[in-house]
């Protein structure tokens, strides 16, 4: 799957506005990765790698002490996700937009070698209470990217399609391998939500279930994507229910009421000696009963 923006924050106090940021670019038809930490397994994630790669623009939430592990000599870099991150977009040359929020002021004088071009780059001044001129400078000022189109999408959608069918064939896939599945049927059934595809609602509960399982190994790393999922995939099953429930009461009304009046009509015909009339609802009780019986074969031949 291909994607034109990724985003890079801190669990701690980055994640609330990567999330909101997440929600909006994808529902403008930006193709945004945020992997709620499913990705960050063990040494730097090639799926990391290869997102980056993809990407044009590469959002930095920068929360009050984003950058401290970067400068700590104590800390080892390989495990610092964000300055692994930030630094394979800066080796890249992708388009660096930060974001600083509140309580973050100012760079340090001492950022480390692989980080310290990030200094020289601009992003759209944050403020809570003027979002919307925030979000909207972020877009028509910032970003490289530009929304896709619906062509895209179909095109964005086979490709998640194939790369679906590639990861259930592998045999004996790894954690890392089950999470990049999970994400592909979530993606593909946050497509199904935004763009009203009630063909694919039914990647979410698959979603769902295997970060269910990969969560009984590590929890806190699935937690927050089950935590999203999990209102999703109810809400889905109630509006399913809801109009299995209308389907229902239709099929009941057509199959029994529809014949019925019918009948009645027929009856009261004949009775007034309307002969016309009754041959009339005859031949249309005979072509709703042909109807019923083809609509029964077909179900047949197809199951």
């Amino acid at each position: 799957m291909a994607y034109d923006i990724f985003i890079s924050y801190r669990r701690r106090g980055g994640f609330e506005t990567a999330k909101h940021l997440y929600d909006l670019l994808t529902k403008d038809g930006y193709r945004v990765s945020f992997d709620i930490d499913t990705l960050r397994n063990g040494d730097f994630d090639t799926e990391l790698l290869r997102r980056i790669d993809e990407c044009r623009d590469f959002i930095l939430i920068l929360s009050e002490g984003a950058l401290d592990r970067c400068v700590d000599p104590s800390a080892v870099a390989s495990a610092d996700w964000v300055r692994c991150e930030l630094a394979y977009a800066l080796e890249k040359n992708k388009n660096i937009v930060p974001i600083m929020l509140a309580g973050f002021t100012a760079f340090p004088d001492n950022l480390p070698d692989d980080i310290r071009k990030v200094v020289r780059k601009n992003g759209p001044k944050y403020d809570s209470y003027y979002f919307d001129d925030f979000y909207r400078r972020l877009k028509s000022d910032f970003l490289e990217t530009k929304p896709e189109e619906r062509g895209d999408e179909d095109a964005y959608v086979t490709q998640l399609l194939k790369r679906l069918s590639a990861l259930k064939s592998v045999p004996e896939p790894t954690d890392g391998q089950q999470a990049e599945l999970g994400e592909t049927y979530y993606e593909l059934g946050r497509l199904a939500l935004l763009h009203n595809r009630p063909d694919m609602l039914d990647y979410l509960p698959q979603a769902l279930a295997i970060f269910r399982r990969l969560a009984e190994k590590e929890p806190e790393r699935y937690r927050a994507r089950i935590a999203e999922l999990e209102p999703l995939v109810r809400r889905n099953k109630r509006t399913f229910r809801l109009f299995t429930g209308l389907f229902l009461l239709f099929t009941i009304a057509f199959c029994v009421l529809l014949p019925a009046g019918l009948l009645y009509w027929i009856v009261r015909a004949g009775a007034a000696h309307n002969y016309p009339l009754m041959a009339a609802g005859v031949a249309v009780l005979g072509g709703v009963f042909a109807l019923f019986v083809y609509l029964i074969r077909k179900n047949r031949s197809e199951s």
